[in-house]
């Protein structure tokens, strides 16, 4: 049965195919969310995301996060956060909460933007790199245990939402944190992605390493906008906007001869995949509901 909207659900992926352990993946008929059963041990879990690569030390996803304001990566994200508080208009008298915040880059541009910021993140490297790079604020702690008396004026959780086993409670807790009208933006991979379809068709004709690189147990959750509808709704938040885009081949696969052929791979893909809206990831722009008096 679905955790999100109760519906019912079937077999997606054997992680046991993959080399990945005694782990399902099953998606809800009904609202398109792909979960896995069992969930991973939260001690697994949290000693995992120690040795995670989120400062770009070795993963080609977050390299050269130091100097991101050179980077096409950065500049979108930058230009992410300008066009979003332009249109938003987020409150410069309360804080911004960044959860999952990683090496910092995020809370950087908030800070250069002249908002204030906190970060919350769970592997203690990333929070040292964040502070001795970019003088930010952040906590060394999981985004499940904290917990807040002050109020902010937005929480941005980029590429975290797939990692929580109870994203449930944690958006409870966020209603609970932001001001009257506070904004929540989530980024997070759509489980309805076109890439997602054509890897499962090549492990069914036995091709595993695309599934065996995509899917990991840390990501215990894949999105889709009709399960972030059920989620949001249910604790107090309203969609204000759905955007939807692909990651980019360069920040998968670095330059290298090596990799020139499943960087054009995926570019085809992802050209294929914006003609029929079936993007790799979800923007979504929720707001507190006001108080009614």
């Amino acid at each position: 049965m679905c955790p999100i909207c109760q519906g019912l659900a079937g077999h997606y992926l054997d992680y046991q195919k993959i080399g990945k352990g005694d782990y399902q993946l099953l998606r809800c008929y009904n609202c398109r969310l792909i979960f896995t059963v069992p969930l991973p041990a939260v001690d697994f879990l949290r000693d995992f995301y120690q040795h995670y690569d989120s400062i770009g030390q070795t993963d080609n996803y977050y390299r050269n996060i130091k100097n991101y304001r050179r980077q096409v990566v950065g500049r979108k994200l930058i230009n992410h956060f300008h066009r979003l508080n332009d249109q938003y208009h987020f409150r410069r008298d309360l804080r911004l909460l960044d959860l999952g915040s990683g090496g910092g880059m995020f809370l950087d541009i908030v800070k250069q933007a002249g908002f204030s910021g906190l970060g919350v993140e769970i592997s203690a490297p990333a929070t040292k790199f964040a502070r001795e790079n970019f003088a930010v604020e952040c906590l060394t702690a999981d985004v499940s245990s904290v917990d807040f008396e002050e109020q902010f004026g937005a929480v941005f959780m980029w590429d975290l939402l797939e990692h929580l086993s109870q994203p449930q409670q944690l958006l409870g807790r966020i209603n609970n944190w932001l001001a009257p009208g506070g904004y929540l933006v989530i980024e997070t991979p759509d489980s309805r992605a076109l890439i997602n379809q054509l890897i499962i068709w090549l492990l069914k004709i036995g091709i595993r390493w695309p599934a065996s690189w995509m899917f990991g147990y840390h990501h215990l959750y894949w999105h889709s906008q009709q399960s972030l509808a059920f989620l949001l709704a249910q604790n107090n938040f309203k969609i204000l906007a759905v955007e939807r885009f692909n990651t980019e081949p360069a920040r998968i696969f670095p330059w290298s001869w090596k990799f020139w052929g499943p960087r054009l791979v995926l570019g085809l893909v992802n050209g294929w995949a914006a003609l029929i809206g079936r993007h790799n990831k979800l923007l979504i722009i929720a707001q507190k509901y006001e108080e009614q008096s």
